[in-house]
């Protein structure tokens, strides 16, 4: 079975910070309990510009999936676009997108760890890399739910979600 996840993680201790995120936005979606200074939630519509919109802080968006090397994020400040990065290849081909600076990564870790970040979205040209960029990338950073994480698979099994995270809030 195929695992494609869509999530977003909020910089914040406080879940309630992401639940009025969604409110602003006026998007239904889930909200996982916080980890290591980062909320995680799901939305319905994916591809929803009113997330990044209604952002009032240091937000990513992410995706990845286990059928092929792809996988990717963008880190926004409030409403700003400050970085992106996209990797998807089929068929041995890696096509890549990358705007990204140090000051960008240092949003999300702290300064001695942009290298090792920069390192690893170098990563790609290898294929162990490829395969597992998306993972060292989520450790380094902080971010626990990023496998079978988004709003369909939540939606379908919910119960389970809530057994192994904790209190998701609906909303």
């Amino acid at each position: 079975m195929s695992d494609f996840s869509f999530h977003y993680h909020l910089k914040s201790e406080d879940q309630q910070a992401a639940v009025q995120l969604l409110q602003n936005a006026s998007v239904r979606g889930y909200v996982f309990p916080p980890v290591n200074g980062w909320v995680t939630f799901v939305v319905e519509d994916e591809l929803s510009s009113d997330v990044p919109a209604s952002n009032k802080g240091i937000l990513i968006e992410m995706f990845r999936t286990n059928d092929f090397p792809a996988w990717g994020f963008s880190i926004y400040q409030e409403d700003k676009l400050i970085c992106k990065y996209k990797l998807e290849g089929e068929d041995g081909e890696i096509p890549n997108f990358k705007d990204y600076s140090k000051e960008a990564i240092n949003k999300i870790v702290p300064a001695d760890k942009v290298d090792e970040i920069e390192s690893l979205l170098n990563s790609w040209e290898t294929e162990s890399g490829s395969e597992t960029a998306d993972y060292g990338f989520a450790r380094i950073v902080g971010l626990e739910h990023i496998d079978w994480v988004s709003f369909h698979y939540v939606e379908s099994d919910f119960e389970t979600y809530v057994e192994q995270y904790g209190n998701l809030i609906t909303v």
